[in-house]
Parts: C-alpha cells; structure tokens; sequence
C-alpha cells in the first residue's frame, strides 16, 4: 500500500513519502551531513559520518523504468525511485554506479566512499496516509 502523494510532486518536500526506503550510507565523499538523532547517536557510536545517502524506494510511476533525483532535504541525498505496484517484485540495485551518475563523482572521489551501513524505515508523514511494505531477502552481492 503507497502513501497517498501526487506523483508530480515526488521530489518535493510535499510528495517525499514512500512506503519503504533503503537508504545505503556512504562515508567518505565530502562533509558530513545531518541525519535524524537516533540514527546520528548509533553512527558516532561507531565513529561513522555520513557525507551520502543513496536511496531507493518503490513507486507508483506512470512509466516502467526508474526515475532518479535529489532529495528536497540536501543535494547529497539522491533517489532512485523503482515502479512497483502492490505486489511482490524483485530488484537488483548497484549504489556506487548510481552514486558514481547521480552525484556527477569521478573515479578518484568514489574509490573514497565506503558503505556504512543501511538505513531502512517507511515514511507517509509528509502526505499524511499510511503506506505498508515487506522487505524480504536482503542480500549483498559482491563480484
């Protein structure tokens, strides 16, 4: 089940709800940037800062291939927002060749970045709905 948002409005602050994100935290590439108080006090816990965040959530598009952008919260967020409906649906992502794009980062700068964790929770409270999402099979592939 989606939040009820205007899919016009998916990068602004009034259409930034999805039922589930997964957001890979990136160290490493420029300044640290702010992130909610519980997640900052488990990250200086362990002497993590977050400089990226690359997100990823299903979406009620019109069309069937993603759509990327920024967040309307800082220019070091980005989305890659995957077409879904309410069923299940498999999703392969690869956060360093969309980091690598979306934040324009040449070879050096994204050889710096290292993966820090994952940050997953839903969100409706811009569009103030609800939403309902499974996660299952959370998986790393490294080649």
């Amino acid at each position: 089940m989606f939040p009820k948002i205007n899919s016009k409005n998916l990068f602004q602050k009034d259409g930034d709800d999805f039922p589930l994100r997964i957001g890979v935290l990136l160290s490493g590439g420029g300044s640290e940037i702010s992130v909610p108080m519980d997640l900052k006090k488990t990250l200086d816990s362990r002497n993590y800062r977050v400089s990226h965040i690359m997100f990823y959530s299903a979406a009620q598009l019109d069309q069937k291939s993603p759509i990327e952008g920024k967040s309307p919260y800082s220019s070091k967020i980005a989305y890659q927002l995957i077409p879904n409906s309410d069923a299940s649906q498999l999703t392969a992502v690869n956060p360093f060749a969309d980091v690598k794009r979306l934040f324009k980062f040449d070879s050096e700068k994204l050889e710096s970045l290292k993966i820090i964790g994952l940050w997953i929770f839903a969100d409706s409270d811009n569009s103030r709905s609800s939403s309902l999402a499974t996660l299952e099979n959370l998986r790393t592939v490294f080649e």
